[in-house]
């Protein structure tokens, strides 16, 4: 085993995390300490040590479940690319170009249409006003790069807060959807593949990875206590 790593097990348990030092050794050695800190950061106290009862186990459990985590939200978000590259096909044409595209581009193609031709038919699709689908796809890109760049999503903070739509009560009553956490991105992606995609069971593969990891705060992802009651989660 890499002595490097044995010695930065060494190091954690000098600052007070408990755990198997061979069993935190040979993870360190698949994800680094750099990539892990990530995820043991709100476990460290003010004089720099880790709080009692921090487990090398319950950092490794975080880390684990935002892997899961970033997955369902690959294949949330790719759903929708899809779909809107099909949609800007069939109002554009120009096929080939526009399969090709990255997500980034195919939002760029959106933004430059037409806002009666071809936004608004699109984002009727999606059940939403043009401008909401606009900011939508924004928030949605730079989680997509996250993801993507293997980062954190569990407890980050969104750069681009999307719009919520005003008139439509799910949004609203009884769970007030909103804020700059990714609750409110999983809502959105539950959301168009409800439109989108009625079929699929994406919504309840995520009510299972929730209930794998019950230690994992819901609150640090900007869940209401009583999400579940919200009939965009039905």
């Amino acid at each position: 085993m890499v002595e490097d790593v044995v010695q930065q097990a060494d190091d954690l348990i000098a600052k007070g995390m408990s755990g198997s030092r061979d069993e935190m050794a040979s993870r360190l050695a698949v994800v680094s300490a750099y990539r892990l800190a990530e995820y043991w950061e709100p476990f460290v106290g003010p004089d720099g040590r880790f709080v009692e009862g921090t487990a090398f186990d319950r950092v490794w459990a975080r880390y684990a479940f935002d892997r899961r985590l970033r997955l369902l939200i690959f294949d949330a978000i790719e759903r929708i690319e899809v779909c809107l590259k099909s949609q800007l096909i069939g109002y554009l044409g120009n096929c080939n170009d526009i399969s090709k595209m990255t997500f980034g581009a195919t939002r760029r193609c959106f933004e430059a249409a037409s806002a009666t031709e071809v936004k608004s038919p699109i984002a009727k699709v999606f059940g939403v006003h043009h401008v909401v689908l606009s900011s939508w796809l924004e928030s949605l890109l730079l989680l997509r790069n996250v993801v993507a760049h293997h980062g954190r999503v569990w407890n980050r903070q969104i750069g681009a807060q999307p719009k919520i739509p005003k008139k439509d009560a799910a949004w609203h009553a009884p769970v007030e959807v909103l804020g700059d956490r990714v609750f409110v991105l999983l809502t959105i992606c539950r959301h168009c593949l409800r439109k989108i995609a009625p079929q699929s069971a994406w919504q309840d593969r995520l009510k299972a990875l929730l209930a794998d990891y019950p230690e994992v705060p819901l609150s640090a992802m900007g869940f209401p206590s009583n999400w579940q009651d919200s009939p965009l989660w039905k």
